[in-house]
């Protein structure tokens, strides 16, 4: 078996190669949706919007194609919903198990499907 390590592929005039299969993960984000909202990691992420208790929205550095991507999130709360959002924001809410809208402490979402 053999093993291939890089830092940093480059095509062969020179620029960066970066993931462009269809329906690959091109974003995702890992953030504490209590008090502050902050982001811990992140990829394809600029920033957070709090929409309102349990309601989030990441906004995404480059768009993708539409809003009909693969939205796959989990959170700390147990129970969240596809809030649907844009082909530049990734939208989820969160709820308690009596069904009420509620922060989450730890929130994961990704995105998969094709960058604009």
């Amino acid at each position: 078996m053999s093993t291939f390590k890089v830092n940093t592929l480059q095509s062969v005039t020179g620029g960066v190669t970066t993931l462009t299969n269809q329906s690959a993960c091109k974003h995702w984000c890992f953030f504490v949706g209590t008090g502050t909202v902050t982001i811990n990691d992140s990829f394809n992420t600029a920033s957070l919007t709090d929409h309102g208790t349990g309601n989030y929205g990441a906004n995404l550095t480059n768009a993708m194609t539409d809003a009909n991507q693969g939205l796959f999130a989990l959170c700390s709360t147990g129970e969240l919903a596809d809030n649907r959002g844009t082909a530049t924001q990734s939208r989820v809410a969160t709820f308690n198990s009596s069904g009420t809208l509620t922060d989450s402490a730890r929130c994961n979402i990704q995105f998969q499907g094709d960058l604009a």
